[in-house]
């Protein structure tokens, strides 16, 4: 029964990666007194004869762990505080390049990580035209969109019936009495609330 239960989530897991595109890159502004640091991997044509497989690269800022790791052809924005940091990725939980950035308020830095043949990979700080080149071409890293062939439209949502909230000049004028009666208002204010309410 385990057998067929890893079976099955293995293929829904291979179904998605092969069948689901991943949501494109989107250029985002920096927080509030923050720096925006995108790191991303071009995406590599991968030769399927020599058996490789991707690399995954885990990323760390001042040697801390971000939840999210990194594949071929993705990108992840972080929203860091200002000051010199250490940006740093592990491949395959092997081998380990950073790079230190002196972060200012309101700037976007792009940080490329670039796998080479020997199987080390260089990570280094990109200009802005050259990484919007790139990075435009890759996803955000664990996302897939959903294509519209496959959103459902035959579906009718029921309508929201409207709640009736009127209260009518009766109830006001009974609430007004009873806050008399319970010693809340006296006459005079009983009498003046009254007028109010019937004068509506």
């Amino acid at each position: 029964m385990k057998i067929l239960k890893y079976s099955l989530v293995a293929f829904v897991l291979f179904f998605l990666t092969a069948c689901g595109t991943k949501l494109p890159f989107s250029v985002q502004k920096p927080l509030k007194d923050a720096s925006l640091v995108y790191v991303y991997i071009p995406d590599k044509i991968t030769n399927e004869e020599d058996g490789s497989t991707q690399s995954k690269y885990t990323i760390r800022i001042n040697d801390k762990r971000t939840k999210k790791s990194l594949v071929d052809g993705e990108y992840m924005p972080y929203n860091l505080k200002t000051g010199t940091i250490t940006l740093s990725a592990t491949k395959n939980a092997l081998i380990e390049h950073g790079v230190k950035i002196d972060l200012k308020a309101g700037k976007t830095y792009y940080v490329k990580i670039d796998s080479e043949s020997n199987g080390d990979f260089e990570m280094m700080l990109v200009n802005e035209q050259k990484a919007l080149k790139e990075i435009s071409k890759t996803g955000l890293a664990g996302s897939y969109a959903v294509e519209d062939k496959e959103i459902i439209t035959q579906l009718i949502e029921p309508k929201k019936k409207k709640e009736v909230t009127s209260t009518s000049k009766v109830d006001e004028l009974r609430k007004a009495y009873q806050l008399k009666k319970d010693g809340i208002l006296s006459e005079d204010e009983y009498k003046t609330l009254k007028r109010e309410i019937l004068t509506k």
